[in-house]
């Protein structure tokens, strides 16, 4: 695991990359679902281009970026890295650029997974001095 950011249900984040054939920058605005499942709720681009939704996309103004519908619910999505896209994921104010954690090549998985709050609070805090985990204690 690179990442993680808590999340609630409803929250959404974005996926900022520069298509690679294209060269547009493409945003895709993806919600956290109920029960911990991911839901595109749009993607945004300038041209169209492979791997772009073709059906149903609208034009902000007529002449701004197109727009797709809300599209597909899914457990998971995988996004390829390289430095030529310059991913970015963004949620709650805090974003990460794909390519600084990732090899060129690799993919990124991106899942939502539900978590008590406690044990979210208790990972925050990290293991107790002298426990499994920590490090010798120097006192």
């Amino acid at each position: 695991m690179v990442w993680r950011v808590p999340a609630a249900a409803g929250e959404g984040f974005r996926l900022r990359y520069i298509h690679s054939v294209e060269r547009v920058p493409v945003e895709a605005l993806f919600r956290v679902d109920e029960d911990g499942g991911l839901r595109l709720v749009e993607t945004r681009f300038s041209s169209h281009g492979p791997g772009l939704p073709a059906r149903g996309l609208a034009r902000e103004e007529g002449t701004g970026p197109f727009v797709s519908p809300e599209g597909a619910r899914m457990g998971t999505f995988r996004f390829y890295v390289s430095a030529v896209n310059e991913a970015e994921l963004a949620l709650g104010g805090r974003r990460l650029a794909l390519c600084r954690v990732f090899a060129e090549g690799e993919i990124a998985e991106v899942a939502a997974a539900r978590r008590p709050r406690l044990l979210l609070w208790l990972e925050a805090l990290g293991p107790p001095e002298g426990g499994p985990g920590s490090e010798p204690s120097t006192r």
